[in-house]
């Protein structure tokens, strides 16, 4: 037997030591509890996800709140379903009064805060699939959130959120209970 023959042997040997000391010290690294580092911190628990800004100063709803409530008071679309036409922007800029580029802002805004949903289907009244837009569970949390703070305004007495008197939407015209 030459040199050249136990070489390969000694190597594996040699490299199957140095593997077995690397453990060797991680393992005690670890269990004395000294040498290894430090404890990750806690971790928070989930807090409530931001919730849009309150109402304006004058008592109106923002376009962002506009658009939860709108979207609360349609139907939950089922896989397959075909669309109305209100679930599209162009449908509920028609029905909030508010331009498409503005409302396109808005739903970009919702969307990255996981409130609403894009997806593309058919429409009721269209040659081809459009977007469409529907509340996710955060959001729904959130327009009920709205819808109980119009609520508690209007049962207080108080100036309560409105939405802008313009608008083929009356439902969202929200004026206050006079005391």
């Amino acid at each position: 037997m030459t040199l050249a023959d136990l070489l390969p042997a000694l190597g594996a040997f040699l490299a199957g030591a140095v593997v077995a000391s690397l453990l060797w010290w991680v393992w005690n690294w670890y269990q004395d509890g000294s040498g290894g580092p430090a404890p990750a911190p806690p971790v928070p628990p989930a807090g409530p996800r931001s919730r849009p800004a309150s109402t304006r100063a004058d008592g109106v709803l923002r376009t962002s709140q506009r658009v939860l409530l709108h979207l609360s008071r349609q139907a939950r679309l089922a896989y397959g379903d075909v669309a109305g036409p209100e679930l599209t922007q162009a449908g509920i800029s028609r029905a909030l009064s508010v331009s498409q580029p503005a409302l396109a802002r808005v739903l970009r805004r919702l969307l990255d805060g996981d409130a609403i949903l894009e997806m593309r289907t058919h429409v009721k009244g269209q040659s081809k699939r459009l977007k469409v837009y529907q509340l996710t569970v955060h959001g729904e949390a959130i327009a009920r959130d709205i819808r109980g703070q119009v609520a508690r305004r209007a049962f207080e007495g108080g100036p309560g959120p409105t939405a802008p008197p313009v608008g083929p939407d009356p439902a969202l015209t929200l004026s206050p209970v006079e005391a």
